[in-house]
Order: structure tokens, then C-alpha cells, then sequence
């Protein structure tokens, strides 16, 4: 360490290296927009980057920017994965949102039909019925059950959840068919679920693994 620095533990460094990771995707990185990633004060920052970069985890750029090092980006890398590996979204280091398995609820019950889906588990049926529907003429509750490698007695459960939520109709009893409103939030969920593992692939995951894990996350 150089004059009176004093060190930064891996658990710390790693929490500044993945936001600062995350962040540089969107362009250059200042000690301004970390602070408010963070939640913390520009002072603290500012002490923190500069034991970063003199222990090689960072660069600094003429403009007073950060970049990860070689060496910076191994171990943001190894924070995101032990990240996910908690329970926690990626979403969490660019949104700061809390971790998926933490229920936001008001009054008993979920606030928004997002999160009234993700609570049930009934997410995933939504958005395979919504990934099936674009490949053959009648989806049925069998059909989700295997694309999920679920029971199919599971499967319908939560179907009769989401004809309840006006979000499919069950025709003739068999066939699941998306209602407008269904098919707006099957979408939305279809985006972030393809955003998210597009963002762990850039992590370095192989592609089923990053497959697996946005999963993972999706559902809650």
C-alpha cells in the first residue's frame, strides 16, 4: 500500500468492481455515478476508487473516469457470479432493487400483477404459454408442463390462476389461449428474461448456464 492507504477487503472491493462493471457497459464511469448507484456519499467514493486503482483493480483515465483492469474485471466477474449464486438478481447491481426472493408486499398482498405472479410461481407458466403459442396452434397444460419439466397436475393449478387474473381463457377446457392483457404481460416478462441472460452471458457463463440461471431468477 502506498503512504497511509489502508486496505480494502475483497468483500468491499468486489461491491464497488461490480457496479463499476455493470456501469461501464453504458458508457465512461465517474466517482459521481457510483455514489448514486450506491446510495453513498462522492467523498467515500472518491477513497475508495483510489485504493482500487493503486492496487491495480482500476485505471485512471485523464478524464477522472474509471476502467477496469484485467484484473478488476476477473474479480467483478467472480462478484456477479457469487452474486446470483445467493439468491440475488443481476438486475440488483444496475436497478439496485433487493434480492428476488424478498416479497414486495402492501397490505398482505403483492403491489403490482408482476409481482402477484412471481410470488404464486404462476410467471414462468405465463411466459411458456407465450414462447409455446408462437410455435404451434393449441397450447395446452400438458404441453407447459413438459416445456417447464413440470407436473402436469402443477401446470393447472396455476392456469386457473391466470384465467382468474383474466390473463388467458381455457377453451374447451384444454387449450390456454393469451387474453390481450396476457399477452402484454407475457411479453414484458419475455423481455427481461432475454435482457437477463443476455446480461450473464456477458458475464462469461456458458449459454445454458445462463439460460438456467435467468430462469432461476425469472420465477423468483
Amino acid at each position: 500500500m502506498k503512504g497511509d492507504a489502508f486496505p480494502v477487503t475483497e468483500k468491499r472491493a468486489k461491491e464497488y468492481l461490480q457496479v463499476i462493471y455493470v456501469l461501464q457497459k453504458d458508457g465512461t464511469v465517474k466517482g459521481v455515478s457510483i455514489a448514486k448507484e450506491m446510495g453513498i456519499t462522492k467523498p467515500s467514493v472518491c477513497v475508495f476508487l483510489r485504493q482500487l486503482v493503486e492496487d491495480g483493480y482500476l485505471n485512471r483515465e485523464p478524464d477522472r473516469s474509471v476502467t477496469l483492469t484485467s484484473k478488476g474485471m476477473l474479480l467483478a466477474k467472480t462478484a456477479i457470479h457469487e452474486t446470483i449464486s445467493r439468491g440475488q438478481s443481476y438486475n440488483s447491481l444496475i436497478n439496485g432493487i433487493e434480492p428476488v426472493h424478498v416479497k414486495h408486499v402492501k397490505n398482505g398482498e403483492p403491489e403490482t400483477m408482476l409481482e402477484r405472479l412471481k410470488t404464486e410461481g404462476t410467471q414462468s407458466v405465463l411466459e411458456a404459454i407465450f414462447i409455446l403459442s408462437k410455435k404451434y396452434f393449441c397450447v395446452r397444460s400438458v404441453d407447459v408442463a413438459r416445456f417447464l419439466k413440470k407436473k402436469t397436475s402443477d401446470i393447472k393449478h396455476k392456469t386457473q390462476k391466470l384465467e382468474e387474473y383474466g390473463l388467458i381463457s381455457i377453451e374447451e377446457g384444454m387449450a390456454l389461449v393469451l387474453t390481450k392483457k396476457g399477452s402484454q404481460y407475457a411479453q414484458t416478462i419475455y423481455n427481461e428474461h432475454s435482457e437477463m441472460r443476455g446480461k450473464l452471458k456477458d458475464t462469461g457463463l456458458p449459454e445454458e448456464t445462463a439460460e438456467a440461471v435467468a430462469c432461476k431468477i425469472a420465477v423468483g
